[in-house]
C-alpha cells in the first residue's frame, strides 16, 4: 500500500547491509527511502512469514485457538518484519501470521499464553518503533471462537517454501 516497497536481502550480516547500503543510495537518487533495517540473527519463524502471504494461516502448534492472540500494527512491512523477530524472541510464542490492510498497515499476530504474549507485543513494539511508526497493538486474553475463524491467527496449516535470497 501506499506504493511501498520492501526488498529482502538474505546473507551474511556484512553482505546484507552492504547491498542495503547500496540499494538506499538507489532510492535516494529517486526519492525518500521509508524504512531500513537489518536483522542479524533472525529467528527461524522469520523465513517462514516472509513467503506467507498476506492474510493466510500458518500451523500455530503448540498453542491451539483457546489462546491469547496479540498484535502489533506497523506502518510498513520492514518494522512488521522487525517487530515479529522481536517478539518471538522475547516469549513462549507463536506468529500464525500477519495481514496488510492496506495504506501500507501490516499487522503480525502471536499467539501463546497471556503473559508471554503480552511480552512478545512490548518487545515488538518497542523494536518496530525504531524502524517505522507503530499504529497500535493490543493482546486479547481469550478470543472469541468466531474471531479465531476470521482473522489469520492460526485457523488452518499451511505449507512455507520459503526462497533463497542469498546475497
Amino acid at each position: 500500500g501506499r506504493g511501498i516497497i520492501t526488498v529482502i536481502f538474505r546473507g551474511g550480516v556484512a553482505a546484507a547491509m552492504a547491498a542495503q547500503n547500496a540499494a538506499k543510495e538507489l532510492v535516494d537518487g529517486m526519492g525518500q527511502p521509508f524504512a531500513a533495517n537489518t536483522i542479524p540473527r533472525p529467528h527461524e519463524r522469520i523465513y517462514g512469514l516472509l513467503n506467507q502471504g498476506s492474510g493466510r494461516d500458518s500451523d500455530i502448534s503448540p498453542f491451539g485457538n483457546e489462546s491469547a492472540v496479540g498484535m502489533v500494527e506497523t506502518m510498513g512491512f520492514t518494522a512488521m518484519i522487525e517487530a515479529a523477530d522481536s517478539g518471538v524472541k522475547a516469549a513462549n510464542v507463536v506468529i500464525p501470521g500477519w495481514i496488510t490492510a492496506g495504506g501500507g498497515l501490516t499487522t503480525v499476530f502471536f499467539r501463546g499464553e497471556v503473559a508471554a504474549v503480552k511480552t512478545a507485543v512490548e518487545a515488538g513494539a518497542s523494536s518496530a518503533s525504531k524502524i517505522s511508526e507503530v499504529i497500535s497493538s493490543h493482546v486479547i486474553p481469550k478470543p472469541h471462537p468466531a474471531t479465531s475463524r476470521e482473522l489469520p491467527i492460526g485457523k488452518t496449516p499451511c505449507a512455507t517454501d520459503y526462497r533463497d535470497l542469498d546475497v
